[in-house]
């Protein structure tokens, strides 16, 4: 584990020393405590790190085995949209409603229940989270607990028929 600490370490002074010197883009704000422990277990290949991140983070174990799904998918935006629902603003809610109707058959579209960010396929164990990123991440019930359930997709539709397994149906 050491080896990957230090070598996470030198990734990171490289970042900012590229900053500095004005080479690249300005760095992302610093992880919290529970953003590096979920990159972590998300990220480190030895399962005996994911199980001592879990014994020593806190939080009840399923919470890091989410986050760190949720990371997989898509970092720390992913993350954000796994632990904050949110509303979006009207106008993108509707162009993802239009997406959705452009794409399916009207008899084809899953009901779905609107609720901020989160978007439900009613009767399914399904679910879409539009991040402030304006990706939308797909979701599957487990065990009472929404789980991240893949990579997100720009597009509401693309996402759905992913999703639902409908992809080459459209």
């Amino acid at each position: 584990p050491l080896d990957r600490l230090a070598a996470d370490a030198a990734l990171r002074a490289r970042e900012l020393l590229a900053y500095a010197h004005g080479f690249g883009a300005a760095p992302p704000e610093p992880l919290d405590v529970w953003q590096d422990t979920a990159r972590l277990a998300a990220t480190h290949p030895d399962p005996r790190v994911a199980e001592r991140l879990r014994t020593g983070c806190g939080r009840p174990g399923e919470d890091l085995d989410r986050a760190a799904a949720a990371w997989r998918a898509g970092g720390r935006a992913a993350l954000d949209v796994l632990e904050h629902p949110w509303t979006p603003p009207q106008q993108q809610t509707a162009r993802a409603r239009t997406a959705l109707a452009t794409a399916w058959e009207a008899e084809e579209l899953p009901p779905i229940t609107v609720d901020g960010n989160r978007w439900t396929l009613t009767g399914r164990d399904l679910q879409l989270r539009l991040g402030r990123d304006g990706r939308w991440y797909p979701y599957r019930r487990r065990d009472g607990l929404w789980w991240p359930a893949g990579p997100p997709s720009t597009d509401p539709a693309e996402a759905l028929a992913d999703l639902t397994g409908l992809a080459g149906d459209m």
